[in-house]
């Protein structure tokens, strides 16, 4: 993980990271081969609870099926992901991974995956 493709948050994005609302985050291509990667409503929230990572809702809407990720050299800009954690009673804030698992392109067989922490306020 996070050796393919990275994650990262932008201050030009103004992330409330706030519970239910969206969020923004870039993602960018490490290596020199073509990334494919699920859309925004495949990418996976978790939050740990009693040392276990167990998935929360990600209520992000779409409808693509896959997206294709330019290595960096090709395609500088990256791309942006978009997500919507929900975190049910959440009272306190809350440290989710968000986690991004695709494979390169003619190779399904070689997944590869980024992952962020951030932390999520009520």
């Amino acid at each position: 993980m996070n050796k393919e493709m990275k994650i990262e948050d932008l201050p030009q994005f103004f992330n409330s990271f706030e519970n239910d609302k969206g969020i923004n985050l870039h993602l960018i291509n490490l290596s020199n081969k073509t990334i494919i990667y699920p859309s925004d409503t495949k990418i996976q929230i978790f939050t740990k609870e009693d040392g276990i990572w167990k998935q929360v809702v990600n209520d992000i809407h779409g409808s693509i099926e896959s997206n294709i990720l330019l290595p960096t050299k090709e395609f500088p800009p990256g791309q942006v992901i978009s997500i919507v954690p929900r975190i049910s009673n959440l009272t306190e804030p809350q440290i989710v991974r968000v986690i991004v698992i695709g494979h390169f392109e003619n190779e399904a067989d070689k997944l590869v995956g980024a992952y962020l922490d951030v932390m999520i306020k009520p």
